[in-house]
């Protein structure tokens, strides 16, 4: 099922494809961003260690933490053409936010876009709240 982007308003309201209507955030209502990096180029030629390590840190710094899904690698399968299945493993950075700075996630997807060699990186947005 696709589910259509979110779109932030400066109130922070979240409006979802359907016309539901999810205000965020109170003080235990929180964003998690993810960012999906592939581990390999498209010729299956392993992107430098290093590069993983400078986002973590990068992500660290500027947001207080980082949560890694690099162990145990997803895997992300789409069709490209009818007949043509593209595979991917990717390790996954989350952090959690009060709200999304577009002037930030951008460039940062754009950068991440020409440092990886892709057509497009994955960066979502999801309404959480803290138990």
């Amino acid at each position: 099922m696709y589910f259509a982007p979110l779109i932030f308003n400066t109130l922070s309201t979240i409006f979802l494809a359907a016309g539901h209507k999810f205000n965020c955030c109170t003080a235990m209502d929180k964003l998690l961003i993810q960012v999906f990096l592939p581990l390999s180029d498209h010729n299956g030629h392993s992107f430098p260690g290093e590069w993983y390590k400078q986002i973590s840190t990068s992500l660290t710094e500027r947001f207080g933490g980082v949560t890694i899904y690099q162990r145990a690698p997803v895997t992300g399968l789409w069709k490209e053409e009818e007949q043509h299945t593209v595979r991917d493993d990717l390790i996954i950075y989350e952090v959690m936010v009060d709200k999304v700075q577009k002037d930030y996630w951008e460039p940062f997807k754009k950068q991440l876009e020409q440092q990886f060699r892709q057509d497009s990186i994955l960066i979502r947005s999801s309404p959480i709240q803290i138990l």
